[in-house]
């Protein structure tokens, strides 16, 4: 997929893309699938060509990432699309702080779930799991205790 390939398939997924430095912003970040991360991962060269330089863009400085000794996995799931699936606590935490700045930003924060909490969840239909996903989705800090 060319640069500008990528670039027109984000603007109709509704994305605003921009430049910070030589990063490449992406918001809503819930309109990449691992198919266009790749396709940006091995054209950004040319995408950081063709987009705006933050100072053009009226979008904030996105958050700090989370720290590099958070484990955690973004997944996509079928009904209700992306969450941060965390290994442990800790690294829950940090997604969820990192989440909430998102959130102050304007954007839609990401679920975050723990590997203990998915396992609470195992056995359950798929009309439980997805009421424990729209709840998390309504409430980012949300936990699963039963």
């Amino acid at each position: 997929m060319s640069a500008q390939a990528i670039l027109d398939e984000l603007l109709a997924r509704g994305a605003k893309v921009y430049r910070v430095g030589t990063a490449l912003a992406v918001e809503p970040r819930r309109v990449l699938d691992d198919a266009l991360r790749a396709a940006i991962r091995a054209e950004r060269e040319r995408l950081l060509e063709l987009v705006p330089e933050e100072a053009d863009s009226p979008e904030p400085h996105a958050p700090a990432p989370p720290g590099p000794n958070v484990l955690a996995r973004l997944v996509e799931t079928e009904a209700q699309g992306h969450l941060w699936l965390a290994l442990d606590e800790a690294s829950a935490d940090e997604l969820r702080r990192y989440e909430r700045a998102w959130e102050a930003l304007g954007d839609e924060p990401l679920p975050v779930m723990t590997a203990a909490e998915v396992g609470r969840l195992d056995g359950k239909g798929p009309e439980t799991v997805g009421t424990v996903l729209r709840v998390f989705l309504t409430f980012p800090g949300s936990r699963v205790v039963a």
